[in-house]
């Protein structure tokens, strides 16, 4: 699931409506969550969908400027998935602060379902742009993504799943972020790894 804009389905399709109604139900019946620290965050709209859940723009609802992408896995996805990922963002949100490199700041559950309280990033569709991408634009954003995957690489993570709509790119200020660590796996020397795979449970890099 990424924090993209936009739909990824048709619109003028009858499974795109349906797409859009289900998004849109989703919102009604939970428009603001409360996490168990007792932060409050209004929902503002949908801006991705995977198979498994949606992503939300949220804010804090006592500083409605402050924003967040809330990621919502539904109640039937196998929790293991969900546990690598998260797993795997704590335990880079310990090793590093880059501004580049999607941070996860809070997780629980409610009815059932995961809500994963993340970073967001304001950008633009790289549809919208990348035509028409000026060459020092260009280098800007080649050396944006080649930081944040030397900065996770250097700490024992492959993401797996390098695409545009996975790296979000302002290409008014240059600010720039790796998202979505659903695929990503851990190294074989890392300690992370040995604790994934031996089933750890190690608080380090647990947050639920």
């Amino acid at each position: 699931m990424q924090q993209n804009e936009t739909s990824t389905t048709n619109p003028a399709s009858s499974e795109g409506n349906k797409g859009e109604q289900k998004d849109s139900d989703n919102i009604e019946e939970c428009n603001e969550i409360t996490s168990e620290s007792g932060m409050e965050y209004k929902l503002e709209s949908v801006i991705g969908r995977g198979t498994f859940g949606l992503v939300y723009l949220a804010c804090n609802k006592k500083n409605p400027k402050e924003k967040f992408a809330i990621k919502r896995y539904f109640k039937n996805l196998h929790p293991n998935l969900c546990q690598l990922e998260i797993s795997i963002l704590s335990y880079l949100n310990q090793k590093t602060n880059a501004d580049n490199i999607l941070k996860l700041y809070d997780g629980f559950i409610k009815n059932q379902d995961l809500f994963l309280i993340m970073s967001y990033q304001p950008h633009q569709k790289f549809s919208e742009y990348y035509g028409d991408l000026a060459l020092n634009k260009l280098k800007l954003y080649m050396k944006a993504l080649l930081s944040a995957l030397n900065t996770i690489h250097k700490l024992g993570i492959v993401h797996r799943d390098i695409k545009p709509d996975n790296f979000l790119f302002d290409i008014q200020t240059g600010k720039s972020m790796l998202i979505d660590f659903g695929l990503a796996e851990a190294d074989l020397d890392t300690r992370l790894w040995t604790q994934i795979n031996q089933g750890s449970t190690n608080e380090d890099y647990i947050i639920i």
